[in-house]
């Protein structure tokens, strides 16, 4: 689901045993919801689940933006994986397959896409190769101009994730760009994580330990008014409880998570820096305690009428 223009776009995914590749679009000022039928068009992508979808601009020859387009993907279907990648035109009405250039990249899902720039997109974690075990550890660059993409390798040595969210945050006091992946499955590891990296000296600075009661896989995150990581929904297997869903919107300030990378160990755990919405008690903090508190809960809870 991207927001394009005006319309938000929803492609594909997955109805109990049912692959879809139908379009939604919803337009934000009007409310008003168009679903569009493949047969509509000569050049689609076929149904499939777990791609990674981001919003693009295509730039004239005068370095004005022409038109935005949802670019999809890679992906699955219950056989195999996907190593394509289209572009949608919201005024056109049609797909456009991309023609990707440069760096071979494999096939892939469970990947994630954020915008570097309004023509580029930072690609990272995911499965590949067809295989349940096999991470990507790359980070991509994918730069677009006229629907073809151009793709290099920034970095060979990330985290191993797959099933994540990714945004880039700029630290304007300072200049500094930060690549935020947000939760995922990570192998062997039981609990889900938020990594920055830094996007100026190429490394890992901060890996921080969200704590068992939010479990950041098929979640959604977003940054707000450029300072707030909120995630929203999402869940997964506990094998104590069995399915468990997050109730809860995950609230992380994001400059108070880079201001800490020098000054906390490598996986601190976000447990003892918790503020709830609701009325509580204040806890006692000794004058040397300068823990960040860079994180809230805020609670969905059926009111009265």
């Amino acid at each position: 689901m991207e927001l394009c223009q005006n319309l938000i776009v929803i492609f594909a995914g997955k109805d109990g045993s049912r692959l879809l590749n139908d379009l939604i679009t919803v337009d934000i000022e009007t409310m008003d919801m168009k679903l569009y039928n493949t047969k509509l068009w000569n050049v689609y992508p076929s149904p499939r689940y777990r791609h990674a979808s981001a919003v693009f601009s295509e730039v004239g020859s005068q370095g004005e933006t022409k038109q935005q387009h949802l670019f999809i993907d890679g992906g699955r279907n219950f056989e195999k994986s996907f190593g394509d990648s289209f572009a949608y035109d919201v005024v056109a009405n049609k797909w456009v397959k991309v023609r990707m250039t440069g760096e071979i990249l494999p096939v892939r899902h469970s990947h994630s896409l954020c915008p570097a720039s309004d023509t580029s997109f930072y690609l990272t974690g995911g499965l590949i190769n067809d295989s349940e075990f096999q991470i990507n550890t790359c980070l991509y660059l994918l730069n677009f101009a006229e629907l073809t993409c151009l793709v290099s390798v920034q970095n060979r040595n990330l985290p191993p994730i797959f099933g994540h969210t990714s945004h880039v945050y700029k630290q304007e006091d300072k200049g500094t760009r930060w690549l935020i992946l947000v939760g995922g499955i990570v192998p062997y590891c039981p609990y889900s994580m938020v990594t920055l990296y830094d996007l100026e000296n190429h490394c890992v600075k901060i890996q921080l330990r969200v704590g068992g009661d939010c479990l950041m896989s098929n979640h959604t995150s977003h940054i707000v008014d450029g300072e707030l990581l909120c995630v929203v929904g999402g869940g997964g297997f506990m094998s104590n409880f069995g399915i468990f869903y997050n109730r809860r919107v995950k609230s992380f300030s994001l400059q108070e998570m880079v201001s800490s990378v020098n000054t906390v160990e490598k996986f601190p755990s976000l447990d003892n820096y918790v503020n709830v919405k609701k009325e509580k008690p204040a806890e006692k903090k000794s004058p040397n305690d300068t823990k960040p508190n860079y994180e809230q809960n805020l609670y969905f809870e059926k009111q009265d009428s």
